[in-house]
């Protein structure tokens, strides 16, 4: 078996080698017309053999990191990503052509390849993250198949890089902040660990209180709160997702918002905007709430002291962090 991996790691290797050198010999200029016409029908003929846009397709689908190594993907994904460069390049390739092989990337299983590979982004370089990241945007972008992108590997490496700020490119970056809050609206709720719920209480006699209180969903008017701008509900749903794992999540937003805007948010503010933003579900935004309101108050929210529901996306990240 290692021998026929090796082998076939050596024609994956071949085969990107042939694709950057047609690409480096179409960008040279002392190419005589006679060169320009042969490279180009080379160009037509690579583009239309079907059987290696399918190889690149089959190879990721099949991939198993338990006997191949990260190397093979690392060489299969940029081969594959010049082979597109190609394909985009080419004047007989159409561009609904060209949406139409890229349908066949846009699933979880090719995706979770993807997110193998990215999970090295730090030592993987420039050139091989930008394929990684140039197939992303295509399957988010182009084919609007963004829920492909929500697998643990992908959400994982997309959440450290904006933890360490990792330095990518600015398109990249929109890409990696679009999928994250994608995945926060668009994903069902389910419930989580319990050591990973957010408890509403501190001791059990101020649940049995809490359980007791009545219902209410108008949202609470805050006058001394500070006016929530479109940055910063666009900052609340990536700091909810930072904060899940601390102790009182509401402060840690809290303290996020002061550290990086410089700005006191309200407790029940903070809550009453992941409602409206539809981060947290209408029961959640009861259970909260019913947190922040004193014991004796007539119009307070009655908590049913169930764990809190956070999106199933977003759980993978909280197990990571």
């Amino acid at each position: 078996l290692t021998g026929i991996l090796s082998k076939l790691y050596l024609i994956v290797s071949c085969l990107k080698e042939i694709l950057i050198t047609i690409e480096s010999y179409k960008k040279a200029t002392h190419l005589t017309i006679a060169d320009r016409k042969y490279l180009k029908q080379l160009q037509e003929k690579v583009c239309n053999t079907n059987d290696l846009k399918y190889l690149f397709v089959l190879l990721l689908r099949h991939f198993d990191p338990t006997v191949q190594s990260h190397q093979f993907l690392q060489e299969t994904v940029v081969a594959n990503h010049h082979l597109l460069v190609l394909l985009e390049n080419c004047p007989k390739v159409s561009k609904p052509d060209i949406l139409e092989h890229l349908r066949q990337f846009a699933s979880e299983d090719v995706m979770k390849q993807y997110g193998v590979l990215l999970a090295c982004y730090e030592d993987n370089g420039e050139m091989v993250n930008n394929c990684v990241f140039t197939m992303m945007h295509h399957v988010a972008g182009d084919l609007e198949k963004v829920s492909a992108l929500f697998h643990p590997s992908i959400l994982k490496s997309f959440t450290k890089m904006l933890e360490t700020e990792f330095e990518i490119r600015e398109d990249w970056t929109d890409l990696v902040e679009y999928v994250l809050q994608k995945c926060l609206k668009t994903k069902h709720v389910k419930a989580v660990p319990t050591d990973l719920k957010l408890c509403l209480d501190e001791d059990e006699e101020m649940g049995a209180d809490v359980a007791q209180r009545k219902i209410t969903l108008e949202p609470v008017k805050e006058p001394a709160a500070p006016e929530w701008s479109k940055e910063d509900q666009e900052s609340l749903c990536w700091y909810f997702t930072q904060s899940v794992m601390a102790g009182d999540p509401i402060a840690h937003i809290q303290q996020l918002f002061l550290e990086n805007c410089g700005q006191t948010k309200t407790r029940t503010g903070i809550i009453e905007n992941l409602w409206k933003q539809g981060i947290i579900q209408e029961d959640q935004y009861k259970t909260l709430f019913a947190r922040e309101m004193p014991p004796n108050d007539p119009e307070v929210i009655q908590s049913n002291n169930s764990e809190m529901d956070i999106l199933e996306g977003i759980q993978v990240i909280i197990d990571y962090l």
